[in-house]
This record gives structure tokens, C-alpha cells and sequence, in this order.
């Protein structure tokens, strides 16, 4: 203690105050002083901080803080002194050690302070934002914490930091329960993560909480949307369903229940389901959903009877609203559920009555009737309804007859099956009428009028045996009733039906017993009509013999004997009956009767000789040539058939004795003769035939016969002179050529080329473009080895192909004359104009340049020349015709035209961009001419383009130098001049310059030249130069 004492007073008495407070802080502790200690600590760091030592200072305060962590004080004096000295992490790191400090000693304000400090430091420091919202609330500053956790969500938000976000705004809602801002923050974060249930239940409770402050419209708006979040929120709907009805929006409340209960469906809530539904029925009575939901829900819990019941009660409710057809429709409903329900069957009848539905009614009624069978009287109610409604309904008919006849009511029953009957005669329904007069007959066998009836049905249908039958049974039972006149008339309408019925003969046995033959006879021969006519025809022979026994010169029954034996097959006896009747018919000049028997012979025997001479006979008789040549040119195709060619031929000399030109029988000869192998009697005859028909004025007929000639005798001069004639008289000029082209073709094959020649000169004289006429003649020209006619036929065929337009035929017609005469001139020109036409302009310049090769093969400079020089006007940017004009210019010494080339080519280079190409055109030019002013200007200019200076000084000079040389002053004075532009310091080049200007008598000129190039020369030391 008295050295703590000394050393106080030594500080007034100027003595080292860092040293006497260093030993106090030391005396201090020891004493156990340490806020002594500390307040020593405090001043050796003012002074520390006061000298500019920082480092000092912080050494101190960290001391201080090593005897004291909880000193507010110090720490932030430290802070400021890190602040100073620029060490930001050690004063971020005790800002934290102050918050923590002034958090552990409850000092809010200090803490608060801090915090600020922190966020304004670090806006990223969420858990400080967070701890200072706290605060704020705790001192009662909400809307200031509210505020800043606002904010922080905000940045949360943008930064895509949902999980921090949904923090701040759970915090915030810890602060305020009830605040709808942070609830939509939530509600946006659960939506984007998918968590649509969270997300409607935040909702709701912000539509809850304006229900409770009755902002209904809002609740409203909210509620929306948390069914569109989450459309199976049950208080959602609920509340939905309270404001609707608080509103007094009924439809609204309706729809919203008949959502509620099929959410309710969903979760298995039926009970609850149905109770909403009841509900939304007793508040609208006219809800058709809320009626079939409701059926849907009983019938699917088994609950049948009370979804009939609830679809019965909208049923009537429509009944009642006027509304039948809907009512109808519901009423449907619960029968294709319920089939056997009476009630609503009834009930649908009516109603399909009063909407004028009989059909529909008409179908209830029938289900009605099968459903009442154990009722029969109720049955027959319902079955007579339907007749009522539809007199002509054969079903319920049908049932009525059934049911009566099960009762026993017999005359019932007749009663309905006589309206069938005679419906269905009026209505030609002849199968339902034979069927309902069989019904009849079974309770009425007696009558013969139900027989009657019952043939009538059997002759409508086409069954005529039966309906004979019955009229046969009929006419019995009036024979015995000894009504003979009904009878009769039954039988003959039995005949009528079928003539070879049993009632024919009875009828014909009743004439005869009454004497009358005639009629006797005529029923006889209907009935051998009408056998012959069903196939009976043995039998309809036996009653035609019968027939002749009674009277055997009756020719209408031998007529039809001949054809029943024909028919029967046995033809000798037809043919002998048709002699004979041929023999009366001719003996009584009935001529045409004859020719018809022996025809019908003809018929029967078409081979028979004898009838078909009697037959030709009778025809000449008549005058009718033809058509006795006719038949017996039948006759001889007949017989050639079988074989008998000299029979056959027999015959057609017959015709041709009578019709000497007859074509057709030539025609048959020439046949007869091709069977034989007599090719040339077939041709002879076919030109002969052909010959007719031309006589005959059938022109088309002969030409067909000489082409068949022609097809046995390719060779056949007479048939091919002669038809290529005809051709041409008919103007068939195409066709005159294909025939000559074919003949000669036939006569090449025989290597005949004169007369195969000589028929192509036909046929080119017709057509002189037929190119097959020009190219069969070219084949022949090349067989004989004339390859100077090949050669004008071929181009004569290009002519007419590109003509024609027939490119590929052009080209090769042009390719082959080439290929006989290579240098053809034509021929050449003409490809290339076809290769430029087709747009080949490649194609023409290879022609070209092949053509010019086999030139100066031969050595035709001149005309070479000529065809590059067409290469160049075809192409001009080729650079090969060009090159090969200037070697043949260059051969024959024409340096002018071989330098035109040269500059053609450096044209083309230029255009090309060939830049060294033009330059070596250029200076052959100049190697040829070194004076021509052209070249030397694009050269030179060239030379600069490409900032080749040298080469354009060289150039230049060599052109100055030329030009001095052959005395041409003026001109080399300017090149020196325009050389002197590019090398303006070169004394020798200003020398030269001034010696032409001297020649030019330009003396002040070139003694400035002079001078100048003495100047240069001095500057450069050259003194013997400059002098």
C-alpha cells in the first residue's frame, strides 16, 4: 500500500507516468484492487492511443478484458481501435463478443445498438435482423419489428431463400397472429413448393378471420381461391356454403353443397354426404344433380328402394313443373335399374301418352303384359290398350289370340285370326295369310269357302301343286254339296293354274262324256303342251300319237312329235318326220315352209349332205344366192371341223360355181389349203379373196386378208405390192411405210439389200422423215461399206430428230457420223449447236476442242484457229482456247495476235483473281512488245496494288530504257519522270533524266535535274558524282 502511495506522488512530480502506472496495475492486483487495476489498464491505454501506438493500446484493453470478459466498456474501445488500425475480422469478431455480452447482461439498449450496428455492417446478418425484430417487440415497437422482418423476407424471397423466408415469416405471425401479409408470404412459399394443403389452410384462416369480422365479400374472394389451391377443403366449402346462404345466394350455396358431397364420397362420408345433399334438395327442390348424386349414393350402399324413392320424388316434382320429358327421362332411369317396377312403368306410360309418344307407350305396355302373366285379366287390360293404340300391332294380337285360347275362349280367338287373315290378304302377305287360314281350317275343317281361302294363299306364293290340291278337295266338296257349276269352275281354275294336273284330264274326260271332241283335242294338246314345256316329254309323246291316231295328217302335232324326238335324243326319227314334212311343204310349193324343215334338219344333223344340197336347192330356187353360198359354206366349215377337207372343198366350188368372186369362200379355200401345207395355193387364194373385197367395196377386209397372206409368206411380192396400194388409195400413208419397212426387213434377213433398198426408197419417198426408213437405209448403206451415203443418211436422221425434238436421237445420229467421219464438218457443227441448245455448253467445248485438235493434227492451222476461236465466244473465261490460240499464233508468227491472247489471259486471270497468272500474261506481253504502253501501265499498277515497289521500279526502268533506246524522248522522259516519283533520291536516275531533257532541247529543265542530283550526290559524300 505505501508503494501504491509513493508512486501517486510521484506523477505530479513529472516522474515516467507509463512506468509508475505500470507498477500500479501490477500493486492493484496484487492488492486484489482489480477495478483499481482495470482504471490503471484504461489510462496506460490513452496514453498508448494518445502516442499513436495502437498495438499498445490494444494490449491494454485486452488485459483489461482478460481480467473483466463482461466489460462493455473496453471491448468496444478495442473495437475501435481494430476499426483503426483497418483489422475488420477482430473488429467484426468483438462486435459479436458485444452483442453477446450485452445479450448475457440484459442491456437492450447496448444490444440494440449493437445489432444496428451489425445489420448496417452486414445486410446479410438474418440472425441479428431476426434478434432485433425480438427486441423491437419486446420494448413494444412492433410495427418497427414487423417492418424489418418484412424486409428480410422481401431479400429472402428474391434471393430464392424459401426456407429462411418461411422463417421470418413464421416469426412474424409469432408477433402478430393475425397478419395477413406474412400469411400470403407463407401461403406463395407453400405454392411454390407444391405444399397446396398448407398453402389453403393458411388461407382459410385469413378467409376465417374475415368471416369473424364479417367482410364476407373478401371471405368470399379468399375462399375461392383456397378451393382452387386445395379443392377438397371441407371448411372451405362449408364456409362457402354459410356465406352463400347468408347472401341468400341459393344457386351459389347449391353447387357449393353438391361439391361438399362429393368430397364427401370421396373420403367414404356417405352418411354426411347424403345429409348435404337432403339439404341442397330442401333448399331447391328443382336440383336435378342434387336428386341423381343422392340415388347414386343409396344405390351404391346397397339402398335400392330409396333410390327409387328420391328419383320418384324429382319425378314428380317435374310432373308438377310441367316438365314431362324430363320427368320421362328420370322415370327411365329407375327402370334400367328396376325393370319390374310397375309403378314407374305406368307412370312413364302416361306420361309418353300425354306427350303423344304412342310408341314408346306402346313398349311399356307390352313389358307391362309379360310382367302381369300371372294376372291374365290385368294382362288382357294392357294387350287390348295396345290394340287401341295400334289396331295392326300383330304382337299383342298374337298374345290376345294366346291368352284366349289358353282360357278356352275359342270364338275370341277366331275373331282376331280371321283380322289377321284378312289383313294379310290386303296387305299380300301371303306366307302369314296360308298360315292364318291353316289356323282356321284346324277349327273350321268343314267349310270349303277356308279351302278356298287356303288354295288362294298356296297359288300366291307360287306353291300351285298345293293350291290345286285344295281346289280339287274344294270342288269335291261342292260336287258333294251337287253345286256342279262351282266345281267346274274350281277345276278350270285348277287347269288355269296347272294344265298338267290330274284336273285337266278330269276336265277333258268331262268334254268327252259331253260329246265335245274339240275341245276334247285342244285340252289334250295343252296338256302334251305344257308337259313338253315342264320336261315330261316321253309323256307328252305318248298324248301326241294319241293325238295322230285320231287324226294322222294333223301336221301341227307331227311338228311337235319331230321336236319331241329331237329332244328325246332319237334323231334319225326327227329327221325322217322332218323329210316328210319338207317332201309336203315342197310338193305344195310352200317353199319357205320346206326351207325351214330342212334347216331344223340342218339343226338336228348339221353334217347332213343331203339336206343342205336340198336346201341350197330350194334357196337358188328362190333367188337367194347368198344365202344358199351361206350354208354351204357352213357346211364346209363343218366338214372341215371333221376332218373331211375334200367334202369341205366340194362344197365351196359349189358356191363358186354360182358367185365366182365370193370372198369368203376363197377365203375358206385358202384355209382348206393351209391345212393341206399348200402355202402358196393359201396365199393365191388370200390375194384372191382380197381382190373380192375390194370388188365388194370392203378395202379394210382385203387389206386383213393380205396381211394374213403376207403372215404365211413374208415374201409374198403380190400380197405386199398389193397392199401397200391399198394403203396408199386409202391415204394411209403410215401404214404404206410400216408395210414396206417390214417387207424390207424380211428381205434383209434374206441378205436381199438391193430389193430391200429399193422398198425403203418407197417408203422414203412417202415419208421422207421416217426415221426408221433413214436408219434401216444407213444400216444397209454401212452392209454395202457406202459410208458417204451412211454419213448424209445419219445426218439427214439428226435433222428429222431435232425436228421431232428428239434430243438423244439427234446426238447419237451426230456421234456416229463422227465416229465415220471424223472431221465431218456438219456433223460437228451441228452437235455443238445441239450441246449449246441443251444448255451442255462443257459438252460443246470438248467437241470443239477435239475437232481443232484433229486440225492441227493435219495441219488446218487456219481452221483450228476458227474453232478456238468459237471455244473463246462459247466460253470466254476459259483460259485453254485462249492458250491454244496463242501457240498457234505464236507457230505461224503472229506476235500481235499472239499478244491479244496474252492480255485475253490476263483478263481472264484478273476476273478470277489469279493475280500471279496475270502478271506472267503481262510480262510475256512485254517480253513480245517491251513497248506496248498497255501491258506496261496494268503491270506496273498491279505492282503497286500489291505493294511490290521493286518490282514496279524494275519494271518501270526496263519500259524508260526501252523507249530511250529507240529514240522515243518524249515519251521515256515521262517513264524517267514517273520512275523518279517512286525513287526520287537517286542522282544517277536524276542525271539520266536531265541528259533526255537536254536532247529534248529543255535545258532549264535539266539543269534543275542537274542540280538536284548534285545536291543528293554532296549529301551523300560523293563528291566525284556531284561534280
Amino acid at each position: 500500500q505505501g508503494a501504491v502511495e509513493l508512486l501517486e506522488e510521484g506523477i505530479p512530480l513529472g516522474l515516467p507516468e507509463d512506468r509508475i502506472r505500470i507498477r500500479l496495475k501490477k500493486l492493484y492486483s496484487a492488492l486484489g484492487q482489480d477495478s483499481k487495476a482495470i482504471e490503471q489498464l484504461y489510462l496506460l491505454a490513452d496514453m498508448a492511443q494518445s502516442a499513436g501506438d495502437i498495438d499498445g493500446a490494444i494490449a491494454y484493453l485486452e488485459e483489461v478484458l482478460r481480467m473483466d470478459p463482461q466489460d462493455l466498456e473496453a471491448r468496444e474501445r478495442l473495437k475501435k481501435l481494430y476499426a483503426r488500425r483497418g483489422d475488420e475480422v477482430s473488429e467484426k469478431r468483438e462486435l459479436f463478443v458485444l452483442i453477446d455480452v450485452a445479450r448475457s447482461k440484459g442491456d437492450r439498449v447496448k444490444l440494440e445498438k449493437y445489432l444496428r450496428e451489425l445489420v448496417e455492417r452486414d445486410p446479410a446478418a438474418d440472425s441479428a435482423k431476426l434478434e432485433l425484430a425480438e427486441l423491437y417487440s419486446a420494448t413494444g415497437r412492433l410495427d418497427e419489428a414487423k417492418r424489418m422482418l418484412f424486409d428480410l423476407a422481401d431479400e429472402k424471397l428474391r434471393s430464392s431463400d424459401f426456407t429462411m423466408a418461411e422463417r421470418v415469416f413464421q416469426k412474424i405471425l409469432e408477433l402478430d397472429a393475425d397478419d395477413e401479409q406474412a400469411k400470403r408470404g407463407l401461403i406463395g412459399i407453400y405454392l411454390d413448393r407444391d405444399q397446396r394443403r398448407r398453402a389453403a389452410d393458411m388461407l382459410w384462416d385469413v378467409a376465417k378471420a374475415k368471416m369473424e369480422a364479417d367482410a364476407l365479400d373478401e371471405a368470399k374472394g379468399i375462399l375461392t381461391e383456397v378451393m382452387q389451391i386445395w379443392p377438397e377443403h371441407e371448411e372451405g366449402l362449408r364456409a362457402q356454403i354459410d356465406i352463400a346462404l347468408k347472401q341468400d345466394q341459393k344457386d351459389e350455396a347449391i353447387s357449393r353443397m353438391l361439391e361438399l358431397s362429393e368430397l364427401y364420397q370421396r373420403e367414404g362420408k356417405f352418411d354426411e354426404a347424403v345429409n348435404i345433399l337432403e339439404e341442397a334438395i330442401g333448399l331447391g327442390p328443382d336440383c336435378e344433380p342434387a336428386y341423381q348424386k343422392l340415388a347414386q349414393i343409396h344405390q351404391y350402399l346397397g339402398r335400392s328402394q330409396q333410390a327409387y324413392e328420391v328419383l320418384m320424388r324429382f319425378g314428380d316434382r317435374l310432373r308438377q313443373t310441367g316438365q314431362l320429358q324430363r320427368a320421362v327421362d328420370v322415370l327411365t332411369d329407375i327402370l334400367k335399374a328396376a325393370p319390374d317396377n310397375v309403378q314407374a312403368r305406368v307412370a312413364r306410360k302416361g306420361m309418353y301418352l300425354n306427350l303423344g309418344n304412342r310408341q314408346k307407350a306402346v313398349a311399356d305396355l307390352f313389358v307391362l303384359a309379360e310382367l302381369m302373366e300371372s294376372e291374365p285379366q290385368r294382362q288382357e287390360e294392357f294387350l287390348l290398350e295396345i290394340l287401341e293404340l295400334e289396331p295392326t300391332n300383330a304382337v299383342a294380337r298374337e298374345k290376345l289370340i294366346a291368352l284366349y285360347r289358353d282360357q278356352g275362349e275359342v270364338a275370341k280367338a277366331v275373331e282376331q285370326m280371321r283380322y289377321f287373315l284378312n289383313e294379310a290378304m290386303e296387305k299380300e302377305r301371303f306366307s302369314e295369310a296360308l298360315d292364318r287360314a291353316r289356323q282356321i281350317l284346324e277349327y273350321e275343317p268343314d267349310n270349303p269357302s277356308n279351302r278356298e281361302a287356303l288354295a288362294e294363299a298356296y297359288r300366291r306364293l307360287g306353291d300351285t301343286k298345293r293350291a290345286v290340291d285344295e281346289l280339287m278337295a274344294a270342288a269335291q266338296m261342292y260336287l258333294d254339296m251337287d253345286d256342279v257349276e262351282k266345281a267346274e269352275q274350281l277345276l278350270r281354275a285348277a287347269v288355269d293354274q296347272d294344265p298338267s294336273s290330274g284336273a285337266r284330264l278330269m276336265l277333258s274326260e268331262l268334254y268327252r262324256r259331253r260329246g265335245d271332241e274339240e275341245k276334247a283335242s285342244q285340252e289334250m294338246h295343252r296338256l302334251a303342251d305344257h308337259l313338253a314345256s315342264l320336261g315330261a316329254l316321253n309323256e307328252a309323246q305318248k298324248i301326241l300319237r294319241t293325238v295322230l291316231k285320231y287324226d294322222p295328217a294333223d301336221e301341227v302335232a307331227l311338228k311337235k312329235l319331230a321336236d319331241l324326238e329331237r329332244k328325246l335324243g332319237r334323231k334319225d326319227e326327227a329327221v325322217e318326220i322332218l323329210f316328210d314334212l319338207a317332201s309336203r311343204a315342197k310338193d305344195a310349193g310352200r317353199l319357205d315352209e320346206a326351207e325351214d324343215y330342212y334347216s331344223q334338219v340342218l339343226r338336228i344333223d348339221p353334217l347332213n349332205v343331203e339336206a343342205q344340197s336340198e336346201l341350197a336347192g330350194v334357196l337358188v330356187e328362190k333367188g337367194e344366192k347368198e344365202r344358199a353360198a351361206e350354208n354351204l359354206l357352213v357346211l364346209s366349215s363343218r366338214l372341215a371341223l371333221s376332218d373331211k377337207l375334200e367334202e369341205a372343198e366340194a362344197q365351196l366350188d359349189k358356191v363358186l360355181e354360182f358367185l365366182p368372186n365370193h370372198h369368203r369362200a376363197l377365203y375358206f379355200k385358202a384355209e382348206l389349203a393351209q391345212k393341206r401345207g399348200d402355202v402358196d395355193g393359201a396365199v393365191r387364194n388370200l390375194c384372191a379373196a382380197a381382190n373380192a373385197s375390194v370388188q365388194d367395196g370392203d378395202p379394210l377386209k382385203a387389206q386383213k386378208l393380205l396381211k394374213q397372206a403376207l403372215k404365211l409368206e413374208p415374201l409374198s411380192f403380190e400380197a405386199h405390192d398389193r397392199l401397200v396400194e391399198l394403203y396408199i388409195e386409202s391415204e394411209r400413208t403410215g401404214a404404206a411405210v410400216s408395210e414396206l419397212i417390214q417387207f424390207a426387213r424380211n428381205l434383209l434377213r434374206e441378205e436381199r439389200l438391193d430389193e430391200a433398198r429399193d422398198k425403203l426408197e418407197r417408203a422414203r419417198e412417202l415419208d421422207p422423215s421416217n426415221r426408221v426408213v433413214l436408219a434401216t437405209l444407213k444400216d444397209i448403206a454401212l452392209r454395202r461399206d457406202d459410208t458417204e451415203s451412211a454419213v448424209e443418211l445419219l445426218l439427214k436422221l439428226a435433222e428429222t430428230a431435232r425436228e421431232q425434238m428428239l434430243s438423244e436421237e439427234e446426238e447419237l445420229a451426230l456421234k456416229e457420223v463422227l465416229s465415220l467421219d471424223e472431221q465431218n464438218a456438219r456433223a460437228h457443227g451441228m452437235l455443238v449447236d445441239k450441246y449449246l441448245r441443251d444448255g451442255r455448253k462443257e459438252m460443246a467445248l470438248a467437241e470443239v476442242y477435239r475437232m481443232a485438235e484433229l486440225k492441227v493434227r493435219s495441219d488446218d492451222i487456219d481452221d483450228a484457229i476458227s474453232l478456238y476461236q468459237r471455244a473463246c465466244t462459247i466460253d470466254p473465261d476459259a483460259e485453254m482456247p485462249h492458250r491454244k490460240l496463242l501457240e498457234l499464233f505464236l507457230k505461224q508468227g503472229r506476235t500481235r495476235d499472239a499478244i491479244g491472247e496474252h492480255m485475253a489471259l490476263a483478263d481472264i486471270a484478273s476476273k478470277k483473281g489469279y493475280v500471279e497468272k496475270e502478271l506472267e500474261s503481262l510480262r510475256s506481253v512485254m517480253s513480245l512488245d517491251p513497248l506496248n504502253a498497255e501491258a506496261h501501265t496494268r503491270l506496273k499498277e498491279r505492282y503497286l496494288e500489291l505493294g511490290r515497289k521493286d518490282d514496279a521500279i524494275s519494271e518501270l526502268s526496263t519500259f524508260a530504257e526501252a523507249l530511250k533506246r529507240e529514240n522515243r524522248v518524249v515519251e521515256a522522259i515521262e517513264a524517267y519522270e514517273e520512275l523518279l516519283q517512286l525513287q526520287p533520291n537517286d542522282p544517277e536516275l536524276l542525271m539520266t533524266l536531265a541528259r533526255l531533257l537536254l536532247e529534248a532541247d529543255r535545258r532549264q529543265q535539266a539543269i534543275a535535274r542537274f542540280e538536284q542530283a548534285a545536291k543528293i550526290a554532296h549529301e551523300r559524300a560523293r563528291n566525284d558524282l556531284a561534280e
